[in-house]
């Protein structure tokens, strides 16, 4: 059975508990291992809510640099996220984790060019409502950009 759904715009939207955030523009991180909040990628979240996060980024940066995030919460919550990295040229695809939101997860096996980031985290709040964010910034400082294309998304769905 296809389901027909309407086009994904850059406005988080919320469908039966779903968000779906696009981001509208590419975003570009030069010489800097200081973690930003993503202008796009990030939705609200409720007091007490867990939400299971699936995004999927096109990446473009340079070997020396690499890439590091996170996600940032109210205080009080916690995570469990893993980063995946695809590289053309069929490398084999590298994993990382991490646990504590804003602390970041380093994915050091870029080569230079192209890449597909696969991200997948459970957030869980704490009794404060506020944002989920996702941040992000090169491992290591170089001058070079690092950039996420426009059309990477975050699809989120509350599990409670």
């Amino acid at each position: 059975m296809v389901t027909n759904y309407p086009q994904i715009s850059s406005t988080p939207s919320t469908v039966a508990g779903t968000k779906v955030v696009r981001k509208a523009a590419l975003e570009t991180v030069n010489n800097s291992t200081t973690l930003q909040d993503d202008n796009h990628l990030t939705f609200s979240i409720a007091a007490s809510q867990v939400w299971a996060v699936h995004m999927v980024l096109g990446i473009s940066g340079n070997s020396n640099a690499d890439m590091k995030f996170t996600f940032t919460l109210p205080s009080g919550g916690s995570m469990m996220a893993t980063g995946t990295v695809l590289t053309d040229g069929g490398a084999t695809p590298t994993s990382r984790r991490g646990a504590t939101p804003g602390t970041a997860i380093a994915l050091n096996d870029f080569i230079t060019g192209g890449h597909t980031v696969i991200i997948d985290a459970l957030l869980v709040n704490s009794t404060t409502a506020g944002s989920a964010t996702f941040q992000w910034a090169q491992n290591s400082a170089h001058a070079s950009d690092l950039t996420i294309a426009a059309n990477s998304f975050m699809v989120a769905h509350l599990l409670v």
